[in-house]
């Protein structure tokens, strides 16, 4: 039988225990705290926290109030101070990774791979002192994709969408498979809660969204826009070597349901993903080569200037295969295409018609591409669309090899190869008699006239541009225009596509008043209307629009009307745009006005970086009659 201990035996026992296991435990913490700090210690003699690769890693940016990284999210940093704390948080990083592995989540070493990976070769961390050595997870994802090269790929411009209207950059990770389903896309993106496009971008421009790093197959990325099928994309083939890939896939890792403020002209998914490029290769910073803005073209100059680019391949979208096939055939042959597409005509007349076999093919193929385009748009349903579509496939099946160059649209004049974004314009007219001087200045980034190599032709983005004005006459500089922002769409319809133009112009401007002067007044117009394109004319354009003005100087201090605006946009030739352009808005609510204008601007490209822009007008206003004449020289920079 055990003898019963008494209360004060039992309590001498226990503390026994309690010695016997601290002095076990306790050399062994003691050993650990004090390598910890030698880490520590080591980092800040060697000023780690200052190094480049350490400052990117954290997308550190120095301003005028010291350090802070460009990310928001907190549970990127490990030190409560981290974001505005290099030093703090690096110290902090080194400790977290002897932490013990937590009930739920990533253990440090895996929520910050990259970091680990870096301190341990600046430290020569012994792996063996870590309660989580290796992250696992991490390895098998990089057993699974096998990353081979690394693409940047650019779906150009689509105006009808606000979040495109500039294009957009992602990065493709490409296995070593050869099958591009198995690639990687990661994007960078506002989360945004409107496709309301002036209220989009104001929230853009103020960072009142969040924006994620995230990835998803290459195809299922490319299918998360609604208007893929009228986008070309252009793909960048990178030269980053095994271990680049590598760093920059870890990076990848750390950031992903990571958030930092979007801000629509700098802190953009282009900007982010230049982060990427720069932890890859240590050295680029191509994150410190930016200006005020970042806009996607200007982020492939630098990617092309950096020297990092192989190759590159142009993919065009199924609205662009479509228009280059239709220009290969007449109206009838385009006509019996749709009806097939339609499922109103059997394909088999292809067999039956007097075509040549080459045309035949031809209305094949576009019935096929028409077809899967209004599916991919969600016009049909698959029960509509696999019968006709297997139909067409057994009549094309029958009528041989295509000409592939018969079918393949001309490659385009690349995008960075176009002109830069900023203008800068000196030159002087005058109004009437009074001769003036004039200089503008726009930030971003294309208007009709500018050459639309490496542009979306049609399309017109304009923020931010100056206009001021120095008489002669009474030796005065005004402000004669400042536009905040002006966006136009002329997007052609045909007999394929029933596409909608528009525009919005928000701006101060001069307008004459009751009492005849030229008063800055607060304008915003907005229009709605259709664009054709033509051989002859180039692309003509009509639109109803809406203006209200603001402004002290009008009777009851603001001006509400209705008109149209009309005009036609001709390329007569690579160099030389012409635009006739006339506006009529009648103010009926406020200060009752008639307003007209007409306009004959054209634009001789000089070299692709210089113009020269000419404009007469014809403007009505207070049933004062009035000419007007300019010449600037344009310098895009």
């Amino acid at each position: 039988m055990t003898p019963v201990r008494s209360g004060a035996q039992a309590a001498l026992y226990a503390c026994a225990l309690i010695f016997l296991f601290l002095a076990t435990e306790a050399p062994a913490s003691t050993e650990t705290r004090d390598y910890v700090a030698g880490l520590v210690e080591r980092a800040r003699q060697a000023e780690l926290h200052e190094r480049p690769e350490w400052r990117t890693l954290l997308h550190y940016k120095r301003g005028l109030f010291g350090d802070r990284s460009l990310v928001d999210d907190p549970a990127f940093f490990a030190s409560p101070e981290g974001r505005k704390g290099p030093q703090a948080e690096l110290e902090a990083t080194i400790r977290a990774f002897f932490e013990p592995m937590p009930a739920e989540g990533k253990h440090p070493v895996c929520r910050w791979i990259g970091r680990f990976e870096w301190l341990k070769e600046q430290l020569q961390i012994d792996l063996s002192t870590l309660p989580v050595p290796v992250c696992e997870p991490f390895e098998e994802i990089l057993t699974q994709v096998q990353p081979e090269s690394v693409v940047i790929a650019f779906p150009t411009a689509h105006m009808n969408s606000p979040a495109s209207m500039y294009g957009h950059t992602l990065l493709v990770v490409d296995s070593v498979h050869d099958s591009k389903l198995l690639s990687r896309a990661v994007n960078y993106a506002g989360m945004t809660d409107t496709a309301f496009g002036p209220l989009y971008a104001v929230k853009g421009i103020f960072g009142f969204y969040k924006g994620y790093y995230s990835i998803l197959p290459y195809y299922a990325k490319l299918q998360e826009y609604s208007d893929v099928n009228s986008r070309d994309i252009w793909e960048y083939r990178l030269n980053l070597n095994a271990d680049e890939i590598k760093r920059l896939v870890q990076h990848i890792y750390e950031l992903e349901n990571i958030y930092s403020d979007y801000y629509f002209f700098d802190e953009n998914c282009s900007y982010n993903l230049l982060f990427l490029l720069d932890v890859a290769r240590p050295g680029l910073d191509l994150t410190d080569k930016t200006g005020l803005w970042v806009i996607p073209l200007d982020t492939l100059r630098e990617i092309e200037k950096a020297g990092l680019v192989d190759s590159v391949e142009f993919r065009p979208s199924k609205s662009t295969k479509i228009g280059h096939i239709a220009s290969k055939l007449g109206v009838d042959q385009q006509k019996a295409a749709i009806a097939i597409a339609a499922g109103e005509l059997d394909p088999v007349v292809v067999l039956e018609s007097d075509a040549t076999p080459t045309e035949s093919i031809l209305v094949c193929d576009l019935a096929s591409e028409y077809l899967q385009y209004r599916y991919f748009e969600r016009q049909l349903l698959q029960e509509e669309y696999a019968p006709r579509f297997r139909r067409i496939l057994e009549v094309r099946s029958q009528l041989g090899e295509a000409d592939e160059d018969a079918l393949t649209p001309p490659r385009p004049i690349q995008p960075e190869f176009g002109h830069r974004s900023i203008r800068s314009s000196a030159g002087g007219g005058a109004l009437d008699d009074a001769g003036y001087a004039e200089f503008r200045f726009r930030p971003v980034y294309h208007d009709l006239l500018d050459n639309a190599d490496g542009y979306l032709p049609g399309s017109q983005i304009i923020f931010g541009e100056i206009d001021l004005r120095y008489y002669t006459r009474n030796d005065k500089l005004e402000l004669e225009k400042l536009t905040f922002f002006n966006i136009m769409s002329l997007a052609p319809r045909d007999r394929f596509f029933s596409q909608t133009s528009w525009r919005v112009d928000t701006s101060l401007m001069r307008r004459v008043t009751e009492e005849g002067k030229r008063a800055l007044v607060f304008d915003l117009t907005y229009g709605l209307g259709y664009t054709w394109a033509n051989r002859f004319t180039g692309l003509w354009f009509v639109m109803p629009e809406a203006s209200a003005q603001l402004g002290g100087s009008l009777h009851h201090n603001y001006s509400i009307g209705g008109g149209a605006s009309t005009g036609m946009l001709k390329r007569i030739t690579r160099r030389w745009q012409a635009l006739l352009f006339a506006r009529d808005t009648w103010y009926v609510f406020g200060e009752d006005n008639d307003v007209f204008s007409a306009v004959l601007a054209q634009n001789f490209e000089l070299a692709t970086n210089w113009s020269l822009r000419a404009e007469v007008a014809r403007s009505s206003e207070q049933d004062q009659w009035w000419w007007e004449w300019s010449a600037r020289l344009n310098l895009y920079h």
